[in-house]
């Protein structure tokens, strides 16, 4: 997975490889959490707070329409390992987007988000767009 380049008192942000969904984003819990109840209030508020943060940025800066978000720990058990609770991100987008030069289309919007991996579907950007995006969300998302 790639660095965190984002921390709040509970929670770490990275910019997924996939940039199928333009600014997909995996959140992760800084403390071990196996189970969603596991989280502490204070980690559940901080996580509002933070997708509150992250869901304007997106819209303002961006122009995303709406959000999608899972919680999927299903390798984890797949593969015999502990799992951590941590939330998929995904910005939607009804009408293309342009940054940097590069155009980005939401694939299927109003329907379920489309899985992919390396081989199957996933979009990589520009280190120039990947290093626009981290760079302004971070400091967005500094007035926290």
């Amino acid at each position: 997975m790639n660095h965190f380049f984002f921390e709040t008192e509970h929670w770490k942000i990275t910019l997924s490889q996939d940039q199928r969904y333009l600014g997909y984003l995996v959140i992760k819990t800084k403390e071990l959490r196996e189970h969603l109840p596991d989280l502490t209030e204070a980690e559940q508020l901080d996580f509002f707070v933070l997708i509150k943060k992250l869901e304007a940025f997106y819209r303002e800066k961006i122009g995303a329409t709406m959000f999608n978000y899972s919680c999927l720990m299903n390798f984890a058990y797949r593969d015999n390992r502990t799992p951590h609770v941590h939330y998929h991100f995904r910005p939607r987008y009804r009408n293309p987007v342009t940054l940097l030069g590069q155009t980005f289309s939401d694939p299927n919007f109003g329907s379920h988000y489309l899985e992919s991996t390396l081989d199957n579907g996933a979009v990589t950007i520009s280190e120039d767009v990947r290093t626009y995006i981290i760079q302004e969300l971070s400091s967005y998302l500094s007035t926290i």
